[in-house]
């Protein structure tokens, strides 16, 4: 699930686990691995947002992925050409960040 440093969206992370909880029979399937920050700078995610990140990562018994997406304008100018991030600019901080999570994804 992606947080942005933001009180909502982080509640949001338990909106999305209480509805795939209350329709387990539709998905069976579906599994929460984590939650992962996004729209990340050092100095956004302070220690009031991270604990509470924390948390909901244990409310929810999820993981917090240890990958960041951080912020960078090339991923809101991939979306103004229509391009995914790594065709737009692979060597970006984004691009890099988003290769990073599928790493860690995998090892999971």
């Amino acid at each position: 699930i992606p947080v942005e440093p933001d009180v909502s969206t982080i509640k949001g992370a338990v909106n999305v686990h209480n509805f795939i909880d209350k329709n387990k029979r539709i998905y069976s399937d579906l599994k929460i691995l984590g939650i992962v920050r996004i729209k990340f700078r050092n100095y956004n995610f302070h220690k009031a947002t991270n604990e509470l990140i924390y948390d909901i990562s244990k409310k929810i018994d999820c993981q917090i992925f240890e990958t960041n997406i951080r912020e960078c304008t090339a991923l809101r100018e991939s979306r103004g050409e229509k391009k995914s991030i790594f065709d737009y600019k692979p060597k970006s901080n984004a691009a890099i960040d988003f290769m990073d999570l599928a790493k860690e994804v995998k090892e999971k």
